[in-house]
């Protein structure tokens, strides 16, 4: 009888930590029994798990979390201590669900939830780490979530940067990179066909941003720079959540989500006036969510990705499978797999002046473009495949579940 995995995600949405979850399932499933949870509402992951024959169960509640890492909530936050209060009324189903499925290891998959830990004490358990700790390893709040992470078994990051900065001392700690399967985002057809799709013009030198309006991945930041260049042939090509987060809904409930959202609004209405203002019109062109990047990614020359704090890059070795370069604020967390000047660039982080001189750089450099991105297919290649991200990992876990 196959060993039984229980698998949890905090989130519904699809973004990076999905994908990394929804790959680990599949390739869990070769050898065992798994069983996810995740949100039921919104939709998205489970349509999507679904879709692919993994039959997730859901939970009709917002999952609690500690929302405390670089790019997320300040203590100080009212968020903060709202998700994190959220976990206390969670525990009794917790320990329910535990008690029905019986399972011979849980898997969380995200730091997040690292308050977890505290049901698993007499279970073997994992947590997958996706985030990069947030401010002084050494405050208060980072050595409570490390008291947290110290209850599970196993802890997996995503670099070895992660890994010594949060510095585990019970728990054993491994590196297990984010992998992709590289036949979807091969380039199937070609630059002009990919513009053509996406209604944009192949003649530009396409720079691609992935993330929509987001204050954290720094769409004003690709937006400055695009300004300090709008005198070249290029097209700043948008690919994310652009939908208008002005939009007001009637009664009670929609005032308080507009006065939640107020530092959204707000940012929205900024990087849209900039846009006006500096008459970037046509030079920016929003797509909206994407269903399959390698469209995206055939229509571009490069990947920008200028994010304001340390933050996981996936679409970086994404875009390597099309040999094609990124241009990356360069923070320590990224350096062992975007190498500045082998298979990409680097630039001062939140600096458009900066970034605009390093796509300058590409742009009037067709060998370096060539380099930079044929160095990219082999760091992708050589750090995110299956083969290589689940090989150590995949023998963790059979030592944890046969012990």
């Amino acid at each position: 009888m196959k060993k039984k995995i229980l698998m949890i995600h905090h989130s519904g949405l699809i973004g990076g930590g999905s994908i990394s979850f929804f790959n680990v399932w599949k390739s869990l499933n070769k050898k065992y029994e798994v069983i996810a949870y995740v949100p039921k509402d919104p939709p998205d992951l489970n349509r999507l798990l679904t879709e692919h024959e993994l039959n997730p169960r859901v939970f009709p509640f917002r999952l609690g979390k500690i929302t405390y890492y670089s790019g997320g909530n300040s203590w100080l936050n009212p968020k903060f201590w709202f998700h994190l209060l959220h976990s206390l009324t969670q525990i009794p189903y917790w320990r329910k669900v535990i008690a029905y499925e019986q399972p011979d290891l849980v898997i969380v998959n995200s730091k997040v939830l690292c308050w977890m830990g505290l049901l698993f004490k007499n279970i073997k358990s994992v947590c997958f780490v996706r985030e990069t700790v947030k401010g002084n390893p050494e405050n208060f709040i980072n050595r409570f979530m490390k008291r947290l992470l110290e209850n599970f078994t196993l802890v997996s990051f995503l670099s070895k940067y992660d890994l010594e900065q949060t510095g585990l001392v019970k728990a054993q700690s491994i590196v297990s990179t984010d992998y992709l399967n590289e036949d979807k985002y091969e380039d199937t057809l070609g630059k002009g066909k990919a513009c053509q799709q996406l209604n944009i013009s192949d003649s530009n030198f396409n720079i691609l941003f992935v993330g929509g309006i987001n204050r954290l991945k720094g769409i004003d930041i690709a937006v400055q720079a695009i300004n300090i260049l709008k005198n070249k042939n290029i097209c700043l090509i948008v690919a994310g959540d652009d939908k208008d987060k002005e939009i007001t809904k009637a009664g009670i409930k929609g005032k308080i989500k507009n006065i939640q959202n107020r530092k959204s609004i707000e940012f929205f209405k900024y990087v849209n006036s900039y846009i006006e203002k500096h008459g970037l019109e046509n030079k920016i062109k929003f797509i909206g969510i994407q269903t399959d990047m390698s469209i995206s990614y055939s229509a571009s020359d490069i990947l920008i990705f200028p994010m304001k704090q340390p933050h996981q890059a996936r679409p970086a070795f994404e875009i390597g499978v099309q040999k094609k370069p990124v241009v990356i604020s360069n923070f320590e967390n990224i350096r062992e797999f975007v190498v500045d000047g082998v298979n990409g660039l680097t630039f001062d982080p939140n600096n458009p002046k900066d970034l605009a001189e390093a796509i300058l750089k590409l742009i009037n450099n067709q060998q370096l473009l060539k380099e930079l991105g044929e160095n990219n297919y082999d760091y992708t290649i050589k750090y995110h495949t299956e083969d290589y991200a689940m090989k150590i990992l995949s023998e963790k876990i059979d030592e944890t579940i046969c012990k």
